[in-house]
Formats: structure tokens, sequence, C-alpha cells
């Protein structure tokens, strides 16, 4: 559990979107370069290759061409010569699968490309000069396309400006451990990511109770989920949030032993957080014949999500995600200021149910806060659950002069410090009512 505890406009929240850019970078990063590499073989061919379609008119050049480059793809051996090149598309065979026509479409395809016409040639040059190209230089590309995604093409705002940046991960937790991730900046250019390799953990950002509107199956497309195509309106990080709630949702409905084990493993924990949450709050979220709707308790009505407060928004977001398993072991959930909808007796209740999950649950969480008592309440639980070697809380530097928010871990005299700071405008409130009363 790390906790980040400052006033507004510190960098609090930009900390969840760096390390959900960085983690994203490297999620299905050998799919999404055999994807992206298949593709420019593809567009290559089109280019280049005569237009052409099977006997009958069914199968296009655009077919074959995507049948052809997913064999280069798939090949166990990368071509590094025009030899090498030449040798593996002879040896690509269509498959007697019935796809009959696609097989005689493939089959021209190859001839040609593997004869001394003109186009053709040109066409092998440029596959092979794909080919070429080094997944560690791909993944730099990707980072940075990523990471301006992320911040709107404003990456050099956040620090990567002239002079080198990083930004890593360490899974020990006073940072003397080896670095999980990292990605390094200048100029706003990427110039290192690493390590070259896919990242199972998932890193989910919450900053917006009404994201449970978007929890539909309808919402979940195999095609977004692997296309990085954010859905309209939304930044990345909900648009992943979004599609992964809602390929749960899809899953659950079409197959009966969808997390079977996740759920069995989970059961005494989610048990524990929705005892907790129904203790203060009784709704969930359920799909209704007219779309996401709230229910109660007895189950006997509902509201439609829309008119639901944001206070129970958020409250059914965290049980949701808990309940369905859409967090798991390993995972990451960044929640951005969670306590701003909440009642103060519903903050604590919050307060509780992360700290039960972050324990329990293997979940590694990252909770921007500045209110003082959803940070005491979390402290408090840390010490209630014997979970205080998990937890830490950092704030900002006071001395900082350089524009740059720095953000420092906190012993307890600096959690009580900060949690005074925090409380100071009530202080100052209740001096100005006596102020008040007095020259009354």
């Amino acid at each position: 559990m790390t906790v980040l505890a400052a006033p507004n406009n510190t960098g609090k929240s930009t900390v969840g979107k760096a390390m959900f850019a960085l983690f994203d970078t490297f999620d299905l990063l050998n799919k999404k370069i055999s994807r992206n590499l298949k593709h420019s073989i593809e567009l290559v061919i089109v280019r280049n290759a005569p237009d052409r379609e099977d006997p009958d008119g069914i199968v296009s050049t655009w077919e074959a061409a995507s049948f052809v480059s997913g064999q280069l793809v798939s090949a166990k051996k990368t071509p590094e010569s025009k030899d090498d090149l030449l040798a593996q598309l002879r040896t690509i065979r269509p498959k007697k699968d019935g796809l009959s026509h696609l097989d005689e479409s493939g089959r021209q395809l190859i001839v040609w490309l593997s004869s001394e016409d003109k186009q053709a040639l040109k066409c092998r040059d440029a596959i092979l000069k794909l080919f070429s190209v080094k997944k560690e230089d791909k993944t730099l590309e990707l980072a940075e396309r990523t990471f301006n995604q992320v911040f709107n093409d404003q990456v050099c705002s956040f620090g990567m400006d002239s002079q080198k940046s990083e930004v890593s991960v360490t899974t020990d937790e006073h940072f003397h451990g080896e670095i999980d991730r990292y990605v390094s900046f200048k100029e706003g250019a990427c110039i290192e990511a690493g390590p070259v390799s896919d990242e199972s953990r998932r890193v989910l950002i919450l900053d917006d109770p009404n994201i449970i509107e978007r929890f539909t199956p309808s919402s979940f497309t195999r095609k977004r989920f692997f296309s990085d195509e954010p859905f309209s309106g939304e930044p990345p990080y909900r648009s992943r949030a979004i599609n992964v709630a809602s390929e749960t949702l899809v899953r659950r409905e079409n197959e009966i032993s969808f997390g079977l084990g996740e759920a069995v493993l989970a059961k005494q924990t989610v048990r524990e957080v929705l005892e907790v949450i129904e203790h203060e709050f009784s709704g969930r979220l359920i799909q209704s014949k007219k779309g996401p709707a709230m229910v109660g308790e007895d189950d006997s009505s509902t509201i439609a999500i829309g008119n639901a407060s944001m206070g129970c928004k958020a409250m059914m977001l965290l049980r949701f995600l808990v309940e369905n398993s859409v967090i798991q072991d390993d995972d990451i959930l960044v929640l951005d200021e969670p306590e701003i909808h909440l009642h103060p007796q519903w903050q604590i209740t919050y307060a509780h149910a992360l700290m039960l999950i972050a324990k329990h649950m293997g979940i590694h969480v990252l909770v921007t806060t500045h209110s003082p008592y959803f940070l005491q309440a979390i402290v408090d639980y840390a010490d209630i659950l014997d979970y205080t070697n998990k937890t830490a809380v950092y704030s900002v530097r006071p001395e900082n002069k350089d524009g740059l928010s720095v953000f420092e871990r906190l012993d307890n005299e600096g959690i009580a410090d900060v949690f005074t700071s925090m409380a100071r405008p009530f202080a100052t409130l209740q001096q100005s009512i006596a102020e008040h009363l007095m020259k009354g």
C-alpha cells in the first residue's frame, strides 16, 4: 500500500499515469510487435503486388497478403538476408483446410513474391528492412508513443525536458532492489526502455466513479482490446479499465467456468471486503434490460446507474472489481483521491476495504489523497491489520524550489505533521468563528 498525501497540483496524479504508461508499454509487448510487423508487411505487399482476385472473385490481394505476412512473421527464424527471405517464401505452403480460394491466391502471391519481377524485388527489399528493425528500437518508439498518448503529447511537462529523466519501478519497498521496469527520456524522446519482455501485471487507474456507467458487455470488443484504440472521449487508462471490466462481464456471461480458480482462492478475502462495504452500503451493480443499474440489498428495486450518486458509484466500483475478480494477484490499482465523493464514515469504510485488498489479495495499491481523515484511516487500519511494514506514506518535500515535486517517504512523525497540515484549514476556520463570536 502506497499513499501519496499532498496538496493539489503537486503531481500526485502524474505518478499513477506514469506507472500506467510504463507498464502499458510492455503489456503484450511481443504480440504488439508481431502484430505491427505483420500489418506492415501486409501493407508493403498490397502496395507492390499486382491487384488480383481468384477465379471466382472471392479472395482479394489483401486477404492473400494477410495470409503470407502471417506465415512470414510466425516463422521460427527471422530472415537476415535476401536469400533467407527467398528461402522462407518458398517453404510457405497454404494449408488444405477447405479454404481452397485462399490457398490458390496465396500460392499465386508467393510465386510472384519469389520471382525476379521488378516490383517483387522491391517488395522483398522492403520486407527485409522491416525484419531488420530491432525489437529494442521498436520498444523505444512504443514507449514514446504510449507516454505521449497518456500525457496528451506533454511528456516534457512533467520533468522530461533537456536532462535525462527516468520512470522506473522496483519491487523493493526501500528502493534497494533491482529495477523491474524503466524508461528514460531526453528532450522528450525515449532513449532507454527495458527489460524488453512481456509484462503480465496490469495497472488499472480509477479517477472517476462515472466510469462504472460504461461497465457493460457491449463496451467490450476484442478488436478494441488489441488495437490500442481508446474509447471515444476517454484517456487510455480509463479505456483500459472499461475494457477489462467489460470483458469480465462478457466472459462470465458466456463461459460458466471463467475465473473458477481465482474465485476459489479469493473467496474468503472477497467475503471480508464485502462485509466491510455492506456494513455501510449494500448497493451493487447489475445488468438490467435497460442497461447497468444499482440494486439494493433486497433486490426489490433498481436505479439506473446514471441516477446513482457519485459516492454510491465509488463504493459499487470497488465492490465490482473485488466481487468479479477484475483485479487479481500482482495487479496495480491506482486510486486518485477516491475520498472526494465519500461521506467521512464511508471514507473510513473505504480505507478499511482497501487495506484488506492490499494485504490479502496481493494487489499493489497506490492511492492519492488530501484528506486528513482518509489518511488517518489508512494508517490506522495498516496498524490494526498488522500491515504497517508494507504501507508507505509519501508527501512533497516542502523546500523544493525548482518547480518539480519531490516526494519523500514519511516516518510516523512525518505522517503526523502531514495530518496536522491537512487539518489546519479547520483550525483556521475555528479561529475565525471564535474571533467573530468575540466581536459579537
